[in-house]
C-alpha cells in the first residue's frame, strides 16, 4: 500500500514501549537512542493524526493508542509465528515421517500428502501404514513425526500423545438377512465383540 504510515517497526516499537513503560528502557532494549524512539513516535502520531501516548503524568496509552497496541500484539505474534513456520520448512531435502492406519492411509492420506507436496516440494515424505495401535506407538516413541488414524488410541498412550479430532466417519455393519442381529434398529457395541470380522490386517 503506497504511503502507508505504519510498518512492522512501528508495531514492535509500540509494543515494547507499553511493556517496558518507558521510552528510555525501550530504546536500550531495541539498541537505538531515546531521541530516535521519541522522534519515530512523534512522526507516527503526526502521520495518523492521533496521540498514541499520554506523557503528562508518567506514560500511558490514549484510547487510540490502546487500539494500536492491541493490533501491535496481534501483528507481532503473527510475524513471529510465520517466521517459526518458515524455519521449520526451509530446510531443503528434509524428511517428514508420517503414519496412518489402514483405511486412512489407503483412501485419505494420498490426497492430503499430494497437496502438501505441492506446497512444500523440498520435503521428502515417508509414509507408514499399520494398525492404529502400532502407529500410535511409533509416534510415542519418536519414530514418526505425526499420524492420522481411524481407530481408538490405546489408553496407556493418551497422556503421552496430543490427539486432535480431524473428521468424523460412519461405519456400516453388514450382515446377512438371517443373522440374529439383522433388523435390529440399535446394536450395542458389546454385542459386536462376539462377532467374527474380515479385516485388512489381523496383526497389531
Amino acid at each position: 500500500m503506497k504511503n502507508f504510515p505504519l510498518n512492522l517497526e512501528h508495531f514492535i516499537l509500540i509494543k515494547t514501549i507499553v511493556n517496558l513503560k518507558s521510552f528510555k528502557k525501550s530504546a536500550k532494549h531495541l539498541g537505538v537512542s531515546q531521541a530516535s524512539v521519541t522522534t519515530k513516535i512523534k512522526k507516527l502520531e503526526d502521520s495518523l493524526q492521533v496521540q498514541i501516548f499520554n506523557r503528562n503524568r508518567g506514560l500511558s496509552l490514549t484510547t487510540a493508542g490502546y487500539i494500536l497496541f492491541r493490533y501491535s500484539e496481534k501483528i507481532t505474534f503473527l510475524c513471529e509465528e510465520a517466521y517459526k513456520t518458515l524455519q521449520d520448512f526451509q530446510i531443503h531435502n528434509d524428511i517428514l515421517s508420517v503414519g496412518a492406519s489402514q483405511t486412512v492411509g489407503t483412501y485419505l492420506m494420498p490426497q492430503i500428502l499430494s497437496l502438501f507436496k505441492k506446497n512444500y516440494p523440498n520435503i521428502n515424505i515417508q509414509l507408514q501404514i499399520h494398525s492404529t495401535r502400532r502407529i500410535a506407538w511409533y509416534v510415542a516413541n519418536g519414530q514418526l513425526d505425526f499420524a492420522m488414524v481411524g481407530g481408538n488410541i490405546p489408553k496407556d498412550l493418551r497422556t503421552t500423545l496430543e490427539v486432535i479430532p480431524y473428521a468424523e466417519d460412519e461405519l456400516a455393519l453388514i450382515l446377512p438377512t438371517y443373522h440374529p442381529l439383522s433388523g435390529h434398529k440399535e446394536i450395542k457395541k458389546e454385542e459386536l465383540y462376539r462377532l467374527n470380522f474380515i479385516t485388512l490386517n489381523t496383526k497389531r
